[in-house]
């Protein structure tokens, strides 16, 4: 059951057709005739690091505040602000003349506010750099203009490079909270798809937690709770546990809120590897019926990802005493074990040579814990961290490795802020 590549283009359309579904959503918007981007080539894959750091805003500052992170993913480019939590989802096209445009949307992820943002870039000498593949010497100054809605932009709107971001790839992880895309949100796609994974990495995020059940066949997939419901999901006929029905019923029988299928965690794996550049999954299980597939299924894609010569890794989460009993009866007979990550005990992280502890940020920071781990190669990352004030508070006092959020661009932009780069670990196979 390996998924065919995904292409964003489709993902976003596809997102924009199953937002128009649900009343009350704000769907994201598209340039009516396909914008700029449609003139010419996309800036090539190795372009987009050159546009990387800290930008502020001589225009636009009503929209996105003094400042801006930019930060890039595969094909994508972001923009993320400490104003209302903004993210702006951007991809790059190299026109001719040496132009350098970027278009896409901007988003306020609390509320239902959208728009449109085209930019280019002002110096045409930097912009043949960045589109020959290369960096540039030269500054990065953009101009442009933000809307509302799907209305043309009209808004002035100028970002001025600032500053060079501190390392965060591989190093820092804002890790998207089952897609960074909440039920209450109005992205116009559901949690646990493979639509809201394209979506989080555009929303800045490095990585991704999805959730983790088993059908009644043993066939692990993304879905949240433990029952099908009428608030969750659609169909007649999709009701009941996870565990009542096969795979084929449920690819059958249901449909989430937005009308997507519901993934299976191998298509999910293979979509991560192959069409984002996260650093690595945190897989919740739920179940322990799910353990033993997923760690099947996590093995196959790290080796994959070890052959393409990524860093890419599926961590399996110990999140409960059944899941973790479950693992420790699979690693008896197993030449082989996936990296795991546990939850809720930190001397349980170092006893069985874990390579994350995930504490929940109700307990507090935790720094002692958190050095614990860290002198046995772990590394730590919170769950669940959205509030601008708690944030904030566990960056500047434990120095974390990262968090689950779902807010993905605001972690990014205030780790930049007042952040610091975590310590190195010494396991090898850390994310």
């Amino acid at each position: 059951m390996s998924s065919k590549p995904f292409a964003l283009g489709a993902a976003v359309a596809l997102a924009l057709c199953l937002g128009c579904d649900a009343a009350g959503e704000a769907p994201i918007p598209a340039f009516a005739d396909g914008g700029l981007l449609r003139l010419g080539p996309s800036l090539p894959q190795s372009g987009h690091v050159g546009l990387e750091g800290r930008f502020v805003l001589d225009q636009g500052t009503s929209l996105l505040g003094p400042d801006v992170v930019l930060t890039t993913g595969k094909g994508t480019i972001t923009l993320s602000s400490g104003k209302e939590a903004a993210v702006v989802a951007l991809e790059g096209a190299c026109l001719p003349n040496d132009r350098l445009v970027l278009e896409g949307h901007w988003r306020y992820p609390r509320g239902r506010d959208v728009g449109l943002v085209r930019l280019e870039l002002e110096d045409e000498e930097a912009a043949r750099d960045l589109c020959a593949g290369g960096a540039t010497q030269r500054p990065l100054v953009f101009a442009g203009a933000w809307g509302t809605g799907s209305r043309s932009p009209e808004s002035p709107l100028e970002l001025r490079y600032d500053a060079p971001l501190i390392p965060y790839r591989g190093r820092f992880f804002s890790v998207a909270h089952h897609g960074a895309c909440e039920p209450s949100d109005s992205c116009g796609v559901s949690p646990n798809t493979l639509e809201t994974i394209l979506l989080s990495e555009r929303y800045g995020a490095t990585a991704m937690e999805v959730d983790v059940r088993a059908t009644g066949d043993g066939v692990p997939i993304l879905f949240h709770d433990p029952a099908f419901n009428s608030s969750s999901t659609r169909g007649v006929f999709c009701q009941g546990g996870v565990d009542a029905q096969t795979f084929d019923q449920v690819e059958a029988n249901c449909r989430l809120a937005h009308g997507e299928k519901i993934p299976t965690l191998e298509q999910a794996l293979d979509l991560l590897l192959d069409n984002t550049l996260m650093d690595f999954v945190y897989l919740d299980m739920k179940v322990p019926e799910a353990v033993a597939p997923a760690i099947e299924l996590a093995l196959a894609i790290n080796e994959r990802a070890a052959e393409a010569g990524r860093s890419f890794r599926a961590v399996v989460a110990l999140t409960k005493d059944s899941v973790t009993q479950e693992w420790l009866e699979v690693a008896a007979d197993a030449d082989e074990m996936p990296p795991c990550l546990v939850e809720y005990d930190p001397d349980l992280v170092v006893s069985l040579g874990c390579i994350v502890w995930g504490p929940t940020w109700t307990g507090g920071p935790r720094t002692d814990d958190v050095e614990t781990v860290r002198a046995a190669g772990a590394r730590t990352i919170y769950w669940t961290l959205n509030d601008e004030n708690f944030i904030e508070q566990f960056l500047r006092s434990a120095n974390p490795d990262g968090a689950i959020t779902s807010r993905t661009g605001l972690l990014m932009y205030l780790y930049q802020k007042v952040g610091q780069v975590p310590p190195e670990v010494a396991d090898p196979a850390s994310p």
